[in-house]
């Protein structure tokens, strides 16, 4: 792990993802899947015995595992599944450091949701990880003395954008922490002021930000903190002529996944900071490479609050064949947004369909969808942010179930939840 103190500049020249993943492992470049395999699973062994030994909720959980039994991958699959509501439910029982090891404790409750919020714990070594993580996917896609501006949470001092910031200070580059746009008049303004090299943020607010200045030529956009349907990437690199890549993390691992080089190859995954598989949602089924089913992760060197086996609720796709990059380990080929409920199911339809369809529409800025259950049968409720009622016509015409749409101007388009998940919700009319 790096030591560099904030404000020292490294001269260590940027490598590739899987490079810095690979020395990280102890293994050479290279060497394949079974060294790589090896390596996870000392490290998966060691984090079950400790979760064991120290988490009141992993102890019960994983009564009767002996972790010297996690030999091959395939044994990973004898290890329980850790969800969402486990998380909310066992609060600090989950941790496996004791409080006063604990530097910071985010508290996080999901969109429309009443139950308990999910409070995730972080160590200094943790923090450092973050810093680490971040520190070398920028270099990937950043240079020493480039302007960096971050849309994301920056309240905290330990938040996202807090810690993207403090990371490009390592190796010359400069970072703003702006947070997340409330005000897109005001965000275009810095836009304008600032004119950086690399812009980082939610897809949706990058593309109405793409939208109001499409004279800014920045060399670089990172979508992060949400589903970045395809069609939407895409037209923020044209609005803006410049290249995109996509990070995908969350607050429960520290924020690091993967991260996707400029080759385009898909998301290098951060094989020596987690586990990755892909199931299929239903049977909880390990699935092979090329299959599309739920991410499921678990943090090989998170201190304060490890998870095993936690079902994320996103799809993706594992591949295994090299990047363009160079790169040569398993990759994400391709993300699905949220895994579907039962009516999407049926209608087949999942919350990424909905969006890359509706964010390929010309004019169409933001969007929210629903499949609503009547006695009628199933429709999808749609509102959108565009700029004509073609918009609309041609939304209502894009998928095989009956639509209902209703189109908003920017005045109308509520600005009460600018951090919504792009998800496919719901709703039993009775």
């Amino acid at each position: 792990m790096l030591s560099w103190l904030p404000g020292q500049v490294s001269d260590m020249q940027p490598i590739s993802v899987d490079e810095w993943q690979c020395r990280r492992l102890g293994v050479l470049p290279h060497s394949g899947a079974e060294k790589i395999a090896e390596a996870q699973l000392a490290l998966l062994r060691n984090v079950v015995a400790r979760a064991g030994a120290c988490s009141p909720f992993y102890g019960k959980r994983l009564a009767g595992i002996d972790p010297a039994s996690l030999r091959s991958p395939a044994d990973v699959a004898r290890l329980p599944f850790t969800t969402g509501e486990d998380v909310r439910a066992a609060g600090v029982d989950l941790c496996v450091l004791p409080q006063s090891r604990i530097r910071r404790i985010v508290t996080q409750r999901s969109s429309g949701s009443t139950g308990n919020p999910k409070r995730i714990a972080a160590s200094e070594a943790d923090i450092e990880n973050t810093l680490d993580f971040f520190d070398h996917g920028m270099r990937t896609i950043s240079r020493a003395g480039d302007r960096v501006l971050i849309f994301l949470p920056c309240a905290g001092t330990d938040s996202i954008g807090r810690l993207l910031s403090e990371s490009l200070v390592r190796y010359g580059a400069g970072g703003e922490a702006v947070g997340v746009v409330t005000d897109y008049e005001a965000a275009a303004e810095r836009l304008r002021t600032c004119r950086p090299h690399v812009v980082c943020g939610l897809p949706v607010q990058l593309l109405r930000l793409a939208q109001l200045v499409p004279e800014l030529r920045p060399d670089m956009v990172l979508f992060c903190s949400d589903y970045a349907p395809p069609s939407l990437t895409e037209r923020v690199r044209r609005l803006w002529h410049c290249d995109g890549c996509v990070q995908y993390g969350m607050t429960e691992t520290g924020f690091g996944v993967a991260v996707e080089c400029r080759a385009h190859g898909g998301l290098h995954i951060l094989h020596a900071n987690v586990l990755l598989e892909v199931v299929e949602p239903q049977s909880g089924e390990t699935l092979p490479a090329g299959e599309m089913g739920e991410v499921v992760i678990t943090t090989l060197r998170r201190e304060a609050m490890p998870l095993i086996r936690y079902r994320t609720g996103d799809l993706g796709v594992l591949g295994t064949a090299p990047c363009s990059c160079g790169g040569c380990l398993p990759r994400l080929v391709r993300m699905g947004g949220r895994v579907p409920g039962p009516l999407a199911r049926a209608c087949g339809l999942t919350a990424g369909i909905v969006d890359d369809t509706l964010f390929a529409l010309p004019g169409l800025w933001d969007a929210s969808a629903a499949l609503v259950q009547s006695q009628d049968g199933v429709r999808l409720q749609l509102s959108l942010l565009a700029d004509s009622p073609s918009v609309a016509e041609a939304a209502a015409k894009s998928f095989d179930i009956p639509a209902e749409v209703h189109m908003f101007n920017e005045s109308g388009w509520s600005s009460l939840d600018q951090n919504r998940k792009h998800v496919l919700k719901e709703v039993y009319e009775s």
